[in-house]
């Protein structure tokens, strides 16, 4: 039998937010920021085997004799019953981070952000929805760990740049043709998301497939870093000689644009 329960006590999630910004101009159209972000999760929702409790026993591997690697065998409460899902509100996360960035606003036809964050992200829930049971029921504080959205580092730089030429009738063809053009790239770089390391099969005897070696911490394990460059380019064409009313755009995108292979995930078992 499997049977899905919730909690007595269950409550519903809700957040802890606070945050500190800074704003310096350093120059005319130049500032810098600097931001402080701290965000709580309290009671978020977690699938937890209720039916099992440690036998007293750790599993024991073939070949390998008094090995603990993989952690404590667990036994059935209730025989009967294979899986007993009790859907509780025990989740909690913590997320701070800081955020500067250097922002040049708009002036001479250029413009440009460079923005910088760290930050750390902390959760004992396995995922969003919490469908996923902990890897040891009766070991819950082993579930705390780096969240899967975790990123340490992350730098971003845009712009916007306008062509200096002008399309009057007065001024030379080439420069008509390269007037009411812009550039707007966009640079991304930040670390690789963490990833759990799993076993990929059930060896604790719970019946859940999300166990993964005793010593190694939740979410141990870390992505490729990812690059970006992108970009985007726009030319303007008015239908009026005086530069002026309805006019047509036409945009241009390229993403990736050195192709850069950015791995989505890793083999995580």
């Amino acid at each position: 039998r499997r049977i899905t329960d919730a909690a007595e006590d269950y409550n519903n999630p809700y957040t802890v937010q606070t945050s500190l910004g800074l704003s310096q101009q350093l120059g005319r159209d130049l500032a810098f920021d600097i931001a402080f972000q701290m965000y709580h999760g309290v009671h978020l929702p977690v699938t937890i085997e209720a039916n099992y409790r440690e036998s007293g026993q750790f599993v024991v591997v073939p070949g390998m004799p008094g090995s603990d690697l993989f952690g404590p065998r667990l036994e059935r409460i209730d025989p009967s019953i294979a899986q007993k899902l009790l859907h509780s509100s025990e989740g909690n996360s913590i997320y701070y981070g800081m955020t500067s960035s250097l922002l040049k606003r708009f002036d001479k036809g250029f413009q440009f952000r460079v923005s910088y964050t760290y930050s750390k992200a902390i959760d004992d829930v396995v995922d969003f929805s919490g469908s996923l049971a902990p890897y040891l029921p009766t070991r819950r504080y082993l579930e705390r760990g780096l969240s899967a959205y975790d990123v340490r580092h992350s730098f971003v730089a845009s712009g916007s740049f306008e062509s200096p030429f002008k399309a009057d009738p007065g001024y030379h063809w080439l420069a008509r043709v390269l007037s009411n053009i812009t550039l707007s790239p966009i640079i991304t770089l930040r670390s690789g998301f963490p990833f759990n390391l799993y076993i990929g099969r059930d060896v604790n005897g719970d019946n859940n497939t999300s166990d993964r070696p005793f010593y190694a911490p939740r979410n141990s394990g870390r992505g490729e870093n990812f690059y970006s460059v992108d970009l985007r380019m726009s030319k303007r064409f008015f239908l009026r000689r005086n530069f002026e009313g309805p006019r047509v755009e036409f945009i241009v995108e390229a993403t990736n644009l050195l192709n850069r292979a950015n791995f989505l995930r890793v083999n995580d078992t």
